[in-house]
């Protein structure tokens, strides 16, 4: 069945074939709904708006009771009538599946520049990615026509796990951002926490410099902020995860690891981030959304 601008995310179930029983009982009485793989679970999603209130209560009477006869013999009902139809896919496919799935357009050209970039630099040509990605040389050639400086160092990593470790970020924290709000936000999100704290680590420590870190700090600064003025937009962080990008961020300050990180591209990416997801947030009264 083909989604429409109707279409309602009701709840996301952890489990796909209690998921598929509850749309099998909801069928029964002639209400349409959908499973789409989410994560580890399910989404399911309603097709009229105007049985949203019955569907969410129906829901909470299947939470309460997942395992009552009415849904496994709504499920053989349908199996009868119609075969099964959910697709748990061919082995091997689910994990693409679901990758591509929470990523939008936006969140999949990064990561396929990204890659690029990283393949040629493995190929042995770091130095002409480094002359023709890496920030401006100076102050004044801020102004000269290779305007693209201000954004490409943000494509370049300088090995594989660095590479890994931005582009896992990049594509939870994109994602889910695409996938509630679009790609317009995402889209101006990049470029202002590639281009801002691109110039602020500059000032700090010259044009070498390279990752798409500060642009996951800006993305993580948004989904924190915006979960907590707006949180019916459905972006959030659990307290493991933004612990761990905190207490990382102060690391690279204190420098115990390794080469010296990218650390005002990193905290401020944080604070573009976090002040972009501000100011969605506020509507003209004033108040949160």
């Amino acid at each position: 069945m083909t989604l429409g601008v109707a279409v309602i995310e009701i709840a996301t179930l952890s489990s796909p074939r209690a998921a598929q029983a509850f749309v099998d009982y909801l069928a029964t009485q002639s209400i349409a709904c959908q499973l789409r793989p989410e994560g580890q679970g399910v989404m399911l999603l309603l097709h009229d708006p105007g049985q949203e209130s019955h569907v969410r209560s129906e829901l909470q009477k299947f939470a309460e009771n997942p395992s009552h006869p009415r849904y496994m013999a709504a499920s053989w009902e349908r199996s009868d009538n119609a075969g099964v139809r959910f697709d748990y896919g061919a082995p091997g496919t689910g994990l693409m599946r679901n990758f591509l799935l929470h990523a939008g357009p936006v969140n999949l050209i990064v990561l396929a520049i990204c890659a690029v970039v990283f393949l040629f630099s493995f190929l042995g040509m770091l130095g002409y990615v480094r002359y023709w990605l890496q920030f401006f040389p100076s102050i004044d050639a801020l102004t000269g026509w290779q305007q693209w400086r201000w954004l490409t160092p943000a494509f370049i990593h300088f090995s594989f796990m660095h590479l890994i470790m931005n582009a896992l970020w990049w594509w939870y924290l994109g994602g889910q951002l695409e996938q509630k709000e679009g790609s317009r936000p995402l889209l101006i999100l990049f470029l202002l926490t590639a281009a801002l704290p691109n110039f602020a680590q500059f000032l700090l420590s010259g044009p070498n410099f390279g990752g798409l870190s500060g642009v996951v700090y800006g993305l993580f600064g948004y989904v924190w902020v915006r979960g907590m003025m707006a949180p019916t937009v459905g972006l959030s962080l659990t307290p493991g995860l933004t612990g761990f990008m905190l207490i990382w961020l102060v690391i690279g300050f204190l420098g115990w690891f390794g080469p010296p990180m990218a650390n005002m591209a990193h905290f401020g990416g944080l604070l573009v981030g976090a002040g972009y997801a501000a100011t969605r947030s506020i509507n003209k009264k004033g108040l949160a959304e």
